[in-house]
């Protein structure tokens, strides 16, 4: 469903997710940029993601609650920039 030009949100605690590294790929090959979520010291995503953001954490539940932090503030820049907010 992507075009070229649109962003790509990939999100993995380990950074490692074979689903999400395919979706990355993919992405890349269709012109998307490619923004990264993700944990621990960022796996195979670093090297797939224009932008990674790195919760530098190897406990799963303290990187996930910083991925929800993340997405909630991602969000809301989305709807001021929309002028909903």
């Amino acid at each position: 469903l992507a075009s070229e030009g649109d962003v790509l949100l990939a999100i993995s605690t380990s950074g490692n997710s074979a689903s999400v590294l395919a979706a990355c790929d993919t992405a890349r090959s269709m012109g998307c940029e490619v923004i990264g979520l993700s944990g621990r010291d960022g796996g195979e995503l670093k090297k797939n993601c224009d932008a990674l953001v790195i919760a530098s954490s190897d406990e799963t539940a303290h990187i996930q609650e910083c991925h929800i932090v993340m997405v909630h503030l991602l969000c809301a820049l989305i709807e001021h920039g929309l002028g909903l907010a």
